[in-house]
């Protein structure tokens, strides 16, 4: 891209090369299709307003990541302070995230997380970033992100653990039928 008057033709191009990986990410973060488009939608939104400084940057997906991030965090404090306050919305069904069992299990996993430790997950693993990009992009140092990582995974092992051993229950129950 060229950094002269970039106008809505490079926005659009700059979207067909990152969108996919832009919802793809959104998916993994929160788990809920209709979530996921409102997200991105907002996220995309959001960079097209400030598209004349954001096409200036070193790495506009990057900033795409931060804001997306940061666009999740909030709608989860807002709704936690909405449940603890008493004025809960309705509670939306999630939906399958696909009809493959073990994209069904790993979306299970990621919701026992807290929503800053799926996020550092998910950039981790999920979108390959570098330790220092993460950190960039939840606005936390690098050992912040090392201490989210290693916890989310113990706590990920725990639900594995759980997960085998209640598999390997009813698979014992069905055997005695």
């Amino acid at each position: 891209m060229t950094t002269g008057s970039q106008g809505p033709p490079a926005f659009e191009a700059w979207v067909s090369v990152e969108g996919r990986a832009l919802k793809r990410a959104a998916l993994a973060l929160c788990g809920n299709e209709h979530e996921v488009d409102e997200l991105v939608q907002e996220t995309l939104v959001r960079m097209f307003v400030r598209w004349a400084r954001v096409s200036r940057m070193d790495n506009p997906a990057g900033y795409a990541r931060r804001t997306l991030t940061n666009l999740r965090l909030s709608r989860w404090r807002r709704l936690r302070l909405e449940l603890s306050t008493g004025n809960p919305r309705p509670v939306e069904r999630v939906d399958e995230i696909g009809a493959v069992a073990e994209r069904a299990a790993a979306a299970s996993f990621l919701s026992a997380l807290g929503p800053k430790q799926r996020a550092a997950v998910v950039w981790r693993y999920y979108c390959d970033l570098p330790i220092g990009e993460i950190a960039v992009i939840l606005g936390c140092s690098e050992a912040t992100v090392r201490s989210q990582l290693s916890r989310a995974l113990s706590t990920l092992r725990r639900v594995a653990e759980a997960h085998t051993a209640q598999e390997v229950f009813t698979q014992r129950h069905e055997d005695r039928r």
